[in-house]
């Protein structure tokens, strides 16, 4: 049997899509029954978790806290989601606030770091395990890190190093991809395989990660959590967006736009239509729907996951929002994964200066739904009304949308699919 040693910062119950890639993975591996999977974490905040547990999959989870300190830096989450929004304006006085708002989220987030480091470290010495193969996750920097102090005193095992993020943008401050460009060259010269979730991240890194065996291994969905229903049957079409909003990266404004120019071109009646929204960035939500006054909506705020999965099944259109600038055109979240599961058209829009993005690719090239782009605007929003105004008169006439997909693409994006890739590496590996 093969002894796996899992390392990453989230893992459940943490409320965070990064919990779900290294959790699923866990997951199928269990269920092959070749594997004892040992994983190192932190403890979440404000949701009740052991600091270890044997999981019904036969999983040794481990967490560490994350110190005193940084746990008092924490803001806590409004129920709205309305912390830290947007929505106020750009005078002197926020910009003044979201500066100090940035610092103290900067010092927490070092202060977790090195507490989470320390105590994983003390955790790992006492435990004097013999693991086979290691398998870390970034983003945060805590799987790398530990992985790089654990290969260094455990030569021997495999070490699998899964980049669910870049590291560096372009973006970011020349002092931010110096010390990120050293960080993914440690990684790459000190591990045995490169696990990345799209091709963009690859070529971003391509320099930083210099001869060392790579390749896409793409997030997905896990059919365990469907649980198969139709969309709440009562005449209005509900569009469900859950998730986090980064104000000026993900923009849902040109679908506000798009649902009110439809309205006063008599092509759809608003009163049948509602967009719910969950997640912690309620406050961002409001400030783009908010000059649209005729568009029914609901804010649940920040909702545990089975909740946001029950809204998406009880929904008939998805929401996606991402990005798309000149070197980042391969951004695929996770939530774009989650939704291929629920089996609903997908509506995605895209913000910034560049078109071409492999969202758009994807949803539209395999009738997925539709994905609009900022760059591509004179074109776009007239393919976003009319997807629109097709999916309402669907729906009045039908009670149902739209959603004819390409089933082998949407297949190959289970978790149990991608885990068995995992297996095929790590045996690889072993060899």
């Amino acid at each position: 049997m093969t002894r796996l040693l899992i390392l990453c910062r989230y893992f459940p119950p943490e409320n965070k899509i990064g919990s779900v890639r290294p959790s699923k993975i866990a997951k199928y591996l269990a269920k092959s029954n070749e594997y004892k999977i040992t994983v190192i974490t932190a403890v979440p905040y404000g949701v009740d978790a052991p600091l270890y547990e044997v999981t019904q999959d036969g999983i040794e989870v481990y967490r560490v806290d994350s110190g005193k300190i940084a746990s008092l830096l924490h803001f806590k989450k409004s129920g709205q989601g309305a912390a830290v929004a947007s929505s106020i304006g750009n005078s002197q006085k926020v910009s003044l606030k979201h500066k100090l708002i940035g610092k103290v989220f900067a010092m927490r987030m070092e202060l977790e770091k090195k507490s989470q480091l320390q105590n994983a470290k003390k955790l790992l010495r006492r435990m004097h395990g013999n693991f086979d193969v290691m398998f870390s996750t970034y983003n945060t920097e805590f799987g790398h890190l530990l992985g790089l102090w654990y290969k260094k005193h455990n030569k021997d095992i495999k070490w699998i190093a899964d980049f669910r993020d870049s590291v560096w943008l372009t973006n970011s401050d020349e002092k931010r991809i110096q010390y990120a460009k050293k960080f993914a060259s440690d990684v790459a010269q000190n591990c045995d395989y490169i696990t990345a979730v799209t091709e963009g991240i690859l070529k971003t890194h391509e320099s930083d990660f210099g001869t060392r065996a790579r390749e896409v291994l793409y997030n997905g969905y896990d059919a365990d959590d469907i649980i198969a229903c139709e969309p709440i049957n009562d005449g209005i079409l509900r569009m469900v967006y859950t998730g986090e909003l980064y104000s000026g990266q993900r923009d849902l404004s040109p679908l506000f736009k798009a649902l009110d120019h439809l309205s006063k071109e008599g092509k759809i009646d608003l009163s049948k239509v509602v967009i719910t929204y969950a997640g912690n960035s309620g406050g961002i939500f409001e400030h783009q729907i908010k000059p649209y006054k005729d568009i029914r909506y609901e804010n649940k705020g920040f909702i545990p996951r089975a909740e946001a999965m029950r809204i998406q099944q009880e929904s008939s259109i998805l929401l996606l929002s991402s990005w798309c600038y000149k070197n980042d055109k391969y951004t695929l979240t996770g939530k774009f994964f989650e939704y291929l599961g629920v089996a609903r058209p997908i509506l995605c829009t895209v913000a910034g200066e560049e078109s071409g993005s492999i969202l758009k690719s994807i949803i539209n090239e395999n009738a997925l739904g539709f994905c609009y782009e900022n760059a591509m605007d004179a074109d776009d929003f007239k393919g976003l009304c009319a997807f629109l105004e097709q999916q309402y008169n669907a729906f009045v006439e039908t009670g149902k949308c739209i959603y004819i997909p390409d089933k082998e693409l949407v297949k190959q994006f289970e978790y149990k699919n991608i885990a068995e890739r995992t297996n095929e590496i790590i045996n690889s590996l072993l060899k």
